[in-house]
C-alpha cells in the first residue's frame, strides 16, 4: 500500500471515530459512551486488503475513544455473513460493519436474509426526503422528480415559542434544553453546542443539518408538557422540567 493511500485512511478513522461517538445513545451523545469494547465484523479472511484497513481503522479509534476496538472476521458467501452478523446485533452503537463494494453486487448474486428500511424525514421547507438502512449502512434518499407543493408552514410568535422553553431529560445524564432568542427556537443537548430548529407546522421542529425531528406534546390545557426527538431511526421522550 503506498504511503499516500495510509494518511488518508487515518483521517477517514478520525471521521469514523467521530461518527461512531455521535451516533451513541440513539443518535445523542451521551456521557458514558463508550463503556465497553466497541466490535468491527469484517465479511473477509484476516490478511486481505480489506481486513487491514479495517485493523488500522480500529486502531485509530482505541486511541480517539479511550475503549478497544476490536476486529472480527466474519468471512464467505461474499462477505454476507458478516453484513447479515452486523444487521442482527443490538442497535447500541457497539457494533459496526466495514462494507467494501460487494456490498453492492451480492444482493444479485446471494440471499440476503434482512431487509431494508425506508424512512420518511421531516424537511425544514415542510417537505419529506427519506434515510434508506440497509446492512449497516445509512443513506439520505433525495427525490428525482420536483418535489410536491406543501402548505405554508406555520410560523410563531415570539410569545409562542415561549411556550417551548425549559429543560426535557431524555436519558440519565442527559438532556435537551430548549431556548428561544427573537423568533427563533435553539436546542441544545448536555455538552453539545447549540442548534436551531425551525418550525415546519404548530409544535414540530426540525434541524435538517443532523436530520433531527422534535415533536412538542400538549396537555388538556395547551400547555406545552413534552417533547419527541426523532433522529435517525431513534426515538426519544422526555417530559418538560
Amino acid at each position: 500500500m503506498s504511503n499516500s493511500v495510509v494518511p488518508n485512511i487515518v483521517r477517514c478513522a478520525t471521521v469514523v471515530a467521530t461518527a461512531v461517538w455521535l451516533s451513541g445513545a440513539g443518535g445523542a451523545i451521551a456521557q458514558t459512551y463508550p463503556s465497553k469494547p466497541i466490535r468491527v465484523i469484517v465479511g473477509a479472511a484476516p490478511g486481505g486488503g480489506t481486513d487491514f484497513v479495517a485493523r488500522l481503522m480500529a486502531n485509530k479509534l482505541t486511541e480517539a475513544l479511550g475503549q478497544r476496538v476490536i476486529v472480527e472476521n466474519r468471512a464467505g458467501a461474499g462477505s454476507s455473513l458478516g453484513y447479515e452478523a452486523g444487521v442482527r446485533a443490538p442497535p447500541d452503537g457497539y457494533t459496526l460493519i466495514m462494507i467494501s463494494p460487494s456490498y453492492v453486487i451480492n444482493p444479485s448474486l446471494y440471499p440476503l436474509k434482512f431487509d431494508a428500511l425506508l424512512r420518511p424525514k421531516r424537511k425544514a421547507d415542510g417537505s419529506y426526503a427519506f434515510t434508506w438502512f440497509q446492512g449497516g449502512a445509512v443513506l439520505e434518499a433525495e427525490r428525482l422528480d420536483p418535489p410536491m407543493a406543501v402548505a405554508s408552514k406555520w410560523t410563531p410568535t415570539e410569545a409562542q415559542l415561549a411556550d417551548y422553553v425549559g429543560d426535557y431529560p431524555l436519558m440519565p445524564n442527559f438532556a435537551l434544553r430548549v431556548s428561544a432568542t427573537g423568533a427563533k427556537l435553539f436546542v441544545q443537548g448536555t455538552n453539545q453546542r447549540s442548534l436551531e430548529f425551525v418550525s415546519v407546522e404548530k409544535d414540530v421542529f426540525v434541524a435538517d443539518s443532523v436530520s433531527a425531528e422534535i415533536d412538542f406534546e400538549r396537555d388538556a390545557g395547551d400547555k406545552v408538557v413534552s417533547l419527541t426527538l426523532k433522529q435517525r431511526g431513534q426515538i426519544l421522550r422526555g417530559e418538560r422540567h
